[in-house]
């Protein structure tokens, strides 16, 4: 019987997520493709949207916060650092 890392696991959740995974799943791969389609769209970071941009950030803290309750196999502490480095990368300056 082969023991599963903490990575593997992630990842598996990742993939096909049970549970509470699903909706912090689609919610993670949703805050992420919208800053990645607002550019592509729009030609400008979303942390430069003053409208958008503050709505962004609200959704990822809710995210982060959510990343306190109960999340299955997913590891919070990576999905934490992998949302505030897409803040980084969307052009937001300001920490969330």
């Amino acid at each position: 019987m082969s023991v599963k890392t903490w990575e593997d696991r992630h990842n598996a959740a990742m993939v096909v997520p049970k549970g509470h995974e699903v909706p912090l799943v689609y919610l993670f791969r949703a805050l992420s493709q919208y800053g990645e389609h607002h550019e592509r769209l729009l030609g400008s970071p979303l942390g430069h949207d003053h409208v958008l941009g503050p709505a962004w950030l609200d959704m990822a803290r809710g995210f982060i916060a959510l990343l306190g309750g109960e999340r299955g196999r997913l590891d919070a502490g990576l999905l934490d650092r992998q949302i505030r480095e897409a803040a980084l990368r969307f052009g937001f300056d300001e920490e969330i």
